[in-house]
């Protein structure tokens, strides 16, 4: 299926190991908005949680905001995109979205969703993905940028990969990587 630059399949090419695994990547389809739901709530729920929100306040607040979280990627990253849905075994596990955008004049692949359910968190597949993220910015001549919120513990997963600290917004911190760039240990 051609992207929204008129290119046939995905920008990232799989991990090595991924379908030996059972693992594959998918262009997101419309119907895939009711785990992209559930998939969001299961990335906040812990910070809902220790907020004081009963389940139900919780659950109304968290689809509140994946509304919006929807409505403002709809509107900042409607162009040169590529959603992609982490499949396991036929079954939706996470999501990858990428953007194709010029930084300081530079081109640049900002990474601006990569979430996994919990069962599937801290075996390392969202580390590949961002290897595999890299390796196409590098093959493009593209940095690859994000956005982390400061308590997030993908923060050190992302300075082990070579991400530097190019931005505060207050909230979070903007950071970037780019090809050849030396890896922090």
């Amino acid at each position: 299926m051609p992207d929204a630059l008129g290119r046939a399949g995905l920008w990232v090419a799989l991990p090595a190991d991924w379908p030996g695994r059972g693992l594959a990547l998918r262009v997101r389809q419309p119907g895939d908005m009711a785990f992209l739901r559930d998939l969001y709530r299961s990335t906040r729920a812990e910070e809902v949680a220790a907020a004081g929100f009963d389940p139900i306040a919780g659950a109304l607040f968290l689809n509140s905001q994946f509304d919006l979280q929807c409505r403002h990627f709809d509107a900042h990253y409607s162009l040169g995109g590529q959603r992609l849905i982490v499949m396991a075994q036929d079954q939706p596990i996470g999501r990858l979205d990428l953007w194709q955008t010029e930084t300081a004049g530079r081109p640049d692949l900002r990474l601006v969703d990569l979430s996994l359910l919990p069962a599937w968190r801290g075996q390392g597949l969202g580390a590949a993905l961002l290897v595999a993220v890299q390796k196409a910015a590098a093959a493009q001549g593209r940095s690859v940028s994000l956005h982390v919120d400061k308590f997030n513990r993908a923060f050190a997963l992302y300075r082990r990969l070579g991400f530097k600290k190019v931005g505060d917004t207050g909230a979070s911190w903007r950071m970037e990587w780019r090809a050849g760039r030396s890896r922090h240990r």
